[in-house]
């Protein structure tokens, strides 16, 4: 690239580009949602951000101010070290050195040995340092000098503390400098060198006076709107099931929470149970609780453990079982509508948990750091024709003749939904979707049904 004619400009600029989709790539959820954001960066730009402003070929004309830890390793033509006889500070309380076998080690709690070996070790890392400012340069290098210390009072006299600084330490050879001696002593190393490759200069009294730098007048430009001849994407578009069912009151049924909390649809089950004994005031059990679009959301949120969050960001399972935790339970159960089922959702809830779902294996003897409750996830589609598939479903399937109507709306974009629960067990990954289908009244039917 940098072969042909401009490309140093190229360069730039797809370096540019490249930052800021790996930038985008962190925020957006995937590879297409970046490449939205770029098809509208493209369609739509914006002088006026500083994330799209055109940047230099090269700084290499211009003055970096950068610290002595990021220069390692790299050269400039001129340096300038302003303040390279400040001396270090131990403001740690902690020590953190080194043994003999180069072991290394923090007390915090440290004892005058292993302070003043804490100090060695800082003073050790400020040489390095200034070895590594002092070598950066190609050209010549500017080292700022001044007395630093502590001024005289009325009992004692001033403290040069020149040599507790890396460069400081260099010229003084590991000695400290009494308070005036820095002069005479940079004098003295200049000595050791021919003319022009170390020199000492006195900076002047009074600043120099620079001419103000004046901005070249821009010539005027009148200002005009520009057509848009661009296209807005208006088919791209984050949906969901719940987004493409059509509401249809003659299929309106809070009989069964469905296939998606949202969607309501008749079960076919419903009319093969046998209802001919009336019972005016049926016993509570799990198979008489509510059914319906609300209660199955309650069933969810009870599992995802809604009813802790103020005691726990991520409750196990076996944190919903706890006698400790049975007020917040109920409280949950009362504040949710459902407070009179309590007996019920008591003796429900263990069996649901405990459970084994595989071998050796049922919700309660998951960690919590091996759950994901209700993970939101965005799937990639292009042209999805949902009407086309919902078609083939009704034709194969009993359960989808009677679910909700989907809308004639080709899905672009992204379809989004939430998975109950992702686990992880013995090194594999599983999906568990919560059902809470009504499927009879007894154990028999229920069994027959499984």
């Amino acid at each position: 690239m940098l072969s042909h004619t401009g490309g140093e400009r190229r360069l730039t600029d797809f370096l540019h580009l490249t930052e800021k989709l790996q930038q985008k790539s962190l925020e957006l959820d995937s590879k297409e949602g970046v490449l939205r954001y770029l098809r509208l960066a493209i369609q739509t730009p914006n002088g006026n951000s500083d994330e799209q402003k055109i940047r230099l070929e090269t700084d290499a004309e211009l003055v970096r101010i950068v610290t002595i830890h990021k220069s390692k390793g790299l050269e400039y033509p001129i340096v300038y070290l302003p303040f390279a006889f400040t001396p270090y500070r131990d403001q740690d309380k902690s020590a953190l050195y080194h043994d003999a076998q180069q072991q290394l080690w923090i007390a915090i709690d440290p004892d005058e040995a292993q302070t003043e070996q804490h100090k060695e070790e800082l003073y050790a890392a400020e040489i390095r340092l200034a070895y590594v400012a002092l070598t950066r340069s190609k050209e010549a290098c500017f080292i700022g000098a001044m007395e630093v210390g502590k001024g005289a009072n009325k009992t004692r006299g001033a403290i040069s503390e020149v040599h507790l600084s890396g460069v400081g330490a260099l010229i003084g050879e590991g000695e400290p400098l009494e308070a005036g001696d820095l002069y005479p002593s940079i004098e003295r190393l200049c000595g050791r060198y021919q003319h022009g490759q170390m020199q000492l200069l006195d900076l002047p009294n009074e600043p120099p006076s620079l001419p103000r730098f004046k901005m070249a007048q821009a010539d005027l430009v009148e200002p005009r709107a520009r057509d848009f001849t661009g296209r807005v994407e208006r088919d791209w578009w984050v949906g969901s099931y719940s987004s493409l069912v059509v509401e249809d009151k003659e299929y309106h049924d809070e009989s069964v929470p469905g296939l998606d909390e949202m969607a309501r649809f008749v079960d076919p089950l419903l009319d093969e149970t046998d209802l001919s004994d009336p019972v005016l005031e049926p016993q509570k059990s799990r198979f008489t609780f509510p059914k319906g679009a609300k209660p199955g959301t309650f069933l969810h949120d009870t599992l995802e453990g809604k009813a802790l969050h103020d005691v726990s960001a991520n409750p196990s399972f076996n944190d919903l079982l706890k006698t400790s935790h049975r007020k917040r339970m109920i409280d949950f159960y009362e504040r949710q509508g459902f407070g009179e089922w309590q007996d019920v959702l008591s003796e429900w809830l263990p069996d649901i948990i405990n459970t084994e779902l595989m071998t050796e294996m049922s919700l309660g003897r998951l960690a919590p750091s091996a759950c994901r409750k209700e993970m939101e996830f965005f799937i990639p589609v292009t042209g999805m024709n949902a009407l086309q598939l919902d078609r083939i479903s009704r034709e194969h399937d009993k359960v989808s003749r009677i679910a909700p109507m989907i809308q004639d709306r080709p899905l672009k974009g992204m379809l989004k939904g939430f998975i109950d629960l992702l686990f992880e067990y013995q090194g594999r990954y599983y999906v568990l979707d919560y059902k809470s289908n009504y499927l009879g009244i007894t154990w028999l039917i229920t069994s027959q049904r499984d």
